[in-house]
């Protein structure tokens, strides 16, 4: 809400992207019931409506970008078998992205990301 309200972000400007698609049902409906500003709404599988906070898996995002990207479901998602996946939800945000997460779930994605490093320049 203090991005809304205290930073001025426009809701436009915010995506939340559910990283495992197979809890997606159960992810909206958990984040449907958080309370928003007067003038924001939920905007489920709703592209960047006009004061709409849009919440979207990252398959069906794939391809467009958001300035503020929030990932939600890493936690029962396997980042292993998911790591495409993961680069897209991870490549969606033009300024930031945030991560929801246990701290399991951030462990095993710093894990994972350690894994990639860009290799050396010759």
């Amino acid at each position: 809400i203090d991005l809304f309200t205290k930073e001025k972000v426009s809701p436009e400007d915010v995506t939340i992207l559910i990283v495992d698609g197979a809890e997606k049902t159960t992810y909206y409906q958990e984040l449907i019931k958080k309370p928003l500003p007067q003038t924001v709404q939920w905007g489920v599988q709703e592209i960047q409506g006009k004061n709409r906070l849009t919440i979207d898996t990252v398959k069906r995002f794939k391809g467009l970008e958001s300035n503020i990207v929030f990932l939600w479901g890493l936690d029962t998602m396997d980042l292993e078998r998911k790591s495409e996946l993961l680069y897209v939800a991870l490549s969606r945000a033009h300024s930031s992205v945030f991560i929801s997460s246990t701290q399991e779930g951030c462990n095993r994605l710093r894990a994972r990301l350690g894994q990639h490093k860009e290799p050396a320049n010759p």
